[in-house]
């Protein structure tokens, strides 16, 4: 179904497909055309309906199969509506030039803007003044749908349209030939008519840039606040029927209030309203600020913790992290029991002897479990220092402090957890020893996401560890290896000769094979060679040997004559290299005259030639051989 086939209501109910997919509800409302935007509050109307048919698929959990998933019941009646309105869409008329008749002067250019929590847009507008009166005419509009993270912040989706509006003016002067006298600006926001007056900065960044870029492209003493009732951009934010369009409908023609004079229009400055956007300018500003402290905050935290996981990130594997802790914990224990036996004897510290026991542990050199545990148990204390887990985390599952090594542990679910398990410590994700610890469980055994889970909580408990092993998974490169898209050849379809059933030899494959020395009948001593010529069945795999003397047309000729006297004339014949027809023709007329009504029956027959056998024909005479 497309809108250009004049298609009546009743038609349209019926050949809407059932059930209707997002694909096809997506493809009917981009096929509206309409490059300037005269129609753009009914082609929100549909766009608004396409991203609610695709929240109700599942939001963020989009997949491949959601295009082709059918509608709801209620959507699909949503969608017919919106079908069915825009057939009335041909019966719409605009006035084709954009200058009046009997103009005067250079028009005004006027611009309104609004945003709501669905779309946000604007419109451009020329008063012309003429000889009976003020006309106003529609230029263009443009429109987008809000973004659902800016969903219950109104005030983004107006100065976003506010933009829009800008942008839509210096389109205008760019391209339209029609000079423009002057140029006014209007919207029904208090907020953001007085965050455009003042300067850009004191706003978050959303908002700096926004107000920058219509401070760049406007004058602020162009825009100008009315009230929510008479502003035509109001329409595009909630969609509207092609009802509302018509060509003496107030979007077509403006507000009623653009044909009277400037003095009466119901607008207000700036200035009158900056009591009542005083509070709301200033709560921006203090978000804004609030934002800032935050930033600042979490970097100075960044900053006191950059030491520690720089040193950590030095190391690419777990368990060279834990010896190298270990030899360290171990040479500063030593150290200290030198330090403190030359402290007692009151000896300089470069006269301290090392004892001999010492010496022979030195020698040794290996690490004992205990010292590896001991360090494992320092990296995970440094981990958990100065991280607080949310209360979500904490209230599923049972954390508790342990109180002989300090570490916060968890014992499991709540629903599972049990005093006699062993606990193990719990990791926020950002730590580097996580990460650590997803890739030493993975390079175990190459496992997928589930074993890498199942083998890193063996040693602790990550927050969001799924998510680590699922990261881990994706960027091994073995594992990428292994699951590569490998080349598997398509076998193309059995021959109808294989398959269909037939009488032995009626679909015949011939070859052959050889030399093969032999004691010729007459000359005892003389040896000659001889090949061997098969006639294979391609139905019933059933076989026929014979001897030729050689390679020529004759000895072929001859052997496939003994083969019809026992077997008869097949259907088909398959022959890699059949000698030409000419040649083959002349050799009978001259020694065989009575081949020649045998070769024309084989030619009745359909004898074929195939220098090129496909694979599964050739594949049941080399089996045979």
């Amino acid at each position: 179904m497309r809108v250009g086939q004049n298609l009546l209501d009743e038609e349209v109910r019926g050949k809407t497909p059932n059930p209707l997919t997002r694909r096809g509800l997506l493809s009917q409302v981009a096929s509206l055309y309409d490059p300037i935007g005269l129609v753009t509050p009914a082609k929100q109307k549909g766009t608004i309906l396409v991203r609610k048919a695709f929240q109700e698929a599942g939001g963020k959990t989009l997949t491949r199969d959601t295009w082709d998933k059918p509608l709801s019941e209620q959507l699909r009646e949503e969608a017919i509506k919106l079908f069915e309105e825009y057939t009335h869409l041909g019966q719409i008329t605009f006035h084709r030039s954009l200058p009046p008749v009997n103009w005067i002067g250079k028009p005004w250019g006027i611009t309104f803007s609004d945003g709501s929590d669905k779309s946000y847009g604007a419109v451009v507008y020329f008063r012309w003044e003429t000889e009976q009166g003020i006309q106003v005419r529609l230029v263009e509009s443009k429109a987008k749908l809000t973004p659902l993270d800016q969903k219950g912040e109104a005030v983004k989706a107006e100065i976003c349209g506010a933009v829009y509006a800008a942008q839509l003016r210096k389109y205008v002067e760019k391209h339209s030939r029609t000079e423009i006298e002057r140029w006014l600006h209007l919207l029904d926001s208090q907020t953001v008519l007085g965050a455009i007056q003042r300067d850009s900065y004191g706003y978050l960044s959303f908002f700096v840039n926004r107000v920058g870029e219509i401070q760049k492209s406007t004058s602020v003493e162009d825009w100008w606040w009315i009230p929510g009732g008479l502003n035509s951009a109001d329409i595009i934010t909630r969609g509207a029927a092609p009802e509302d369009l018509q060509e003496d409908s107030m979007w077509q023609n403006g507000p009623a209030f653009l044909r009277q004079l400037v003095e009466e229009w119901p607008q207000k400055s700036a200035k009158e309203i900056a009591a009542y956007a005083k509070e709301s300018i200033d709560k921006l500003q203090r978000k804004s600020f609030s934002a800032a402290l935050t930033r600042a905050q979490a970097k100075r935290n960044k900053n006191d913790v950059l030491p520690e996981v720089g040193v950590q990130k030095k190391f690419s594997s777990l368990t060279r992290l834990i010896r190298v802790t270990a030899w360290v914990w171990r040479a500063a224990t030593k150290w200290k029991e030198v330090l403190t036996k030359n402290s007692a004897s009151d000896k300089p510290k470069w006269e301290g002897v090392v004892s001999t026991n010492w010496r022979s542990r030195g020698k040794q050199a290996v690490l004992i479990v205990g010292e590896c545990e001991d360090a494992l148990r320092d990296l995970f204390l440094a981990a958990q220092e100065g991280i607080t887990f949310q209360d979500t985390t904490l209230n599923r599952l049972a954390v508790h402090r342990d109180e002989e090594t300090g570490l916060l542990v968890c014992g499991g679910r709540f629903q599972i957890f049990d005093e006699d398990k062993t606990a193990v410590p719990i990791l926020p994700y950002e730590a580097w020893i996580s990460t650590l610890l997803a890739q030493e469980a993975h390079d175990a055994n190459h496992e997928e996401i589930a074993g890498t889970l199942l083998r890193m909580r063996k040693k602790a408990l990550v927050v969001k560890g799924r998510k680590l092993a699922k990261k881990r998974v994706d960027n091994c490169v073995l594992c990428r290896k292994t699951r590569a898209r490998k080349c598997q050849q398509i076998m193309s379809a059995l021959p109808p000769e294989r398959i269909t059933p037939a009488r032995p030899f009626e679909y015949t494959t011939v070859d052959l094979f050889g030399p093969y020395e032999v004691k010729d009948e007459v000359r005892k001593k003389v040896k000659l060679k001889v090949w061997r010529i098969v006639f294979c069945c391609m139905a019933s795999r059933a076989i026929h040997t014979d001897i030729v003397s050689d390679q020529s047309t004759e000895g072929f000729l001859l052997a496939y004559q003994r083969f019809t006297a026992l077997r008869g004339h097949p259907k088909k014949l398959w022959v890699p290299d059949l000698p030409s027809k000419s040649s083959t023709t002349s050799w009978i007329d001259k020694t065989h005259p009575s081949l020649k009504m045998k070769l024309q029956s084989m030619e009745q027959n359909r004898a074929g030639r195939s220098t090129q056998q496909t694979p599964l024909t050739g594949m049941v005479l080399q089996k045979q051989l």
